[in-house]
Formats: structure tokens, C-alpha cells, sequence
């Protein structure tokens, strides 16, 4: 699903992190998030 694809990388940019972050949860380590944007493409 194309929608679901889009928000997952949201999710896994540098500003989708920082919104992790501000929400209080722990960002990705950067090599689950390369591994992961590998794999929805």
C-alpha cells in the first residue's frame, strides 16, 4: 500500500525521529532504520 509505504518513511526520517524523541519513545538505531527503508522499497 502506497500510503502505508509513505508513512513508514516518515516515520524513519530524521524528522520522524525527533518526533520519537519528543513523544518520549527511543528513535532507531540508524542501521534498523537503513535496514528498514531498504526493505519497504
Amino acid at each position: 500500500d502506497p500510503l502505508v509505504r509513505e508513512f513508514i518513511k516518515m516515520v524513519l526520517s530524521k524528522q520522524g525521529q525527533q518526533i520519537v524523541i519528543k513523544d518520549g519513545y527511543i528513535p532507531l538505531p540508524k542501521k534498523v532504520v537503513e535496514k528498514s527503508l531498504k526493505a519497504i522499497q
